[in-house]
């Protein structure tokens, strides 16, 4: 979990997203004051066909934790990841942030943990397993591979990544 404008709400850490965006609704709830700019526009594509376009921004207070607050700009638009907020590598490079995907935490600046939290309907992967390790001792160096997928629904909470 995390905050954005002092107000709780599960975010996305997307490593295969280039910007950051809050969802057009989640800014009205939040009464974001919105820069729009006609020579500053960006077309969004994910995994679907369907591309989102805007040329709105918001400048945003972003808190990690309970702790780390981040002012940072991001796309209002509407996204279709299941969360409110999406923070991209635009956001997560310069903040520093790391993603420990071993042990699921996200870390912050002065070495700060968030743990990562899969979605609530997550299901194991029996054919792979979570680990596929030579030993119990935890070794990563001797992990030959470690698979998990995780399908994102409505239902997800949390801090999620991809």
């Amino acid at each position: 979990m995390g905050a954005v404008n002092n107000e709780r709400t599960k975010i996305l850490l997307d490593t295969g997203a280039n910007v950051s965006a809050v969802t057009e609704s989640f800014a009205k709830k939040l009464r974001l004051k919105r820069l729009a700019s006609a020579d500053l526009k960006i077309d969004v594509q994910g995994i679907g066909k369907t591309k989102v376009e805007t040329t709105i921004r918001a400048i945003v207070k972003v808190t990690l934790g309970w702790e780390i607050v981040y002012e940072f700009e991001v796309w209002i638009m509407d996204h279709h990841a299941g969360v409110d907020v999406i923070l991209g590598t635009d956001f997560m490079i310069p903040a520093g942030i790391r993603l420990d995907l071993y042990n699921s935490k996200a870390k912050l600046p002065d070495e700060i943990e968030i743990n990562l939290i899969k979605s609530a309907s997550a299901r194991e992967d029996t054919e792979y397993g979570n680990t596929i390790c030579g030993g119990g001792d935890g070794d990563r160096g001797r992990c030959k591979s470690a698979h998990s997928r995780v399908q994102a629904t409505a239902t997800t909470t949390g801090c999620y990544y991809t």
